[in-house]
């Protein structure tokens, strides 16, 4: 699966551990979680409020909770 970050740059496949789309009836309809390898470039990108999209879906999903660790940030 392959992420753009809202500045069109492609979030590489090395830095992406893992992503996961939920999709169900619940008035959510879609949820993207991913866990990515921290570095500058990825925190400065993974911010609240920006958007991220899925390539081969064309989904669009703003960033609504970062959580970030010494080594990862959960999206």
């Amino acid at each position: 699966m392959q992420l753009i970050l809202s500045s069109g740059t492609v979030l590489r496949g090395d830095l992406l551990l893992s992503a996961c789309l939920h999709s169900d009836l619940a008035p959510v309809p879609m949820t993207l979680e991913a866990i990515v390898r921290a570095t500058e470039a990825t925190v400065a990108g993974l911010k609240q409020g920006e958007t991220i999209s899925v390539a081969s879906e064309g989904y669009v999903f703003r960033i609504v909770q970062v959580q970030c660790s010494k080594v990862s940030a959960n999206v």
